[in-house]
């Protein structure tokens, strides 16, 4: 089934920042589709959304191929197509530690940092590569947020600044990285899809934060990113490839 409304996908969109994003996105007359890696989690945060607009959930876990396929299925045969994908999901820690503790990189072992890479990296490509035929089929082009941190930089001081989270960073820069690359891949090919990474900056998620910056509240966080998605894919002034956040440009 096909419909008019625009449709976006947002990952993890039941909780905290997600949950705001799609939030945005029912307040901008979207179907938005949110993903949780349980039933119950996803039809619990529907249950929320519907008294801002049109929503429906997926179970989507980024490190299961086979619930990101059966996710982007469900969609086709619902819609056939994608207008908007924000990969928010990720993980910030290695199991069973909390936010908050040291990860020095002289101190990670390789099943922590793959835990960590296989949902902030591999699971964020894994989930773009199987929408983009969804994305293509939008008459009106499409747009991709992905949900990265300034600790990703490599040149802001951010990363250096407070507890050092080695792999989550890591993990991040890659994410930046993969953005510039596939911005330059859609222009090449002369595709109407824009691609550009934000970061949402310390909300309530997050309970350690550098010296002199301020929590708030998701849906603050969550601005930046529906700003982006939300950009027309048939304007060719607009942007693609960039890395920003409420104040304006990241850098890299």
């Amino acid at each position: 089934m096909s419909t008019g409304q625009k449709v976006a996908l947002v990952t993890a969109g039941h909780k905290s920042l997600g949950f705001e994003i799609a939030k945005g996105l029912l307040e901008a007359s979207f179907h938005v589709v949110i993903s949780a890696r349980s039933p119950e989690a996803g039809q619990a945060a529907v249950e929320q959304l519907k008294a801002f607009g049109s929503a429906s959930a997926v179970v989507l876990d980024l490190t299961q191929a086979d619930t990101i396929a059966a996710a982007v299925q469900a969609i086709k045969d619902q819609f056939g197509r994608l207008d908007v994908l924000v990969n928010n999901a990720a993980n910030p820690v290695p199991p069973g530690e909390k936010p908050g503790q040291t990860h020095l990189p002289s101190q990670l072992t390789h099943e922590e940092l793959q835990f960590i890479f296989n949902s902030n990296f591999f699971g964020l490509i894994a989930v773009t590569n199987a929408c983009l035929p969804l994305m293509r089929a939008s008459p009106g082009g499409a747009t991709i947020v992905n949900c990265s941190s300034s600790r990703g930089s490599l040149t802001a001081p951010i990363h250096l600044a407070g507890k050092p989270y080695a792999p989550y960073s890591c993990s991040k820069a890659a994410v930046n990285m993969a953005t510039q690359h596939y911005a330059k891949e859609f222009r090449d090919a002369g595709e109407h899809i824009l691609i550009n990474t934000v970061c949402p900056a310390y909300v309530t998620l997050t309970p350690d934060k550098p010296p002199g910056y301020v929590v708030g509240h998701p849906s603050e966080g969550a601005a930046i990113a529906i700003k982006m998605a939300l950009l027309d894919p048939l304007d060719g002034s607009a942007p693609s490839g960039t890395f920003s956040d409420k104040s304006g440009p990241v850098s890299w």
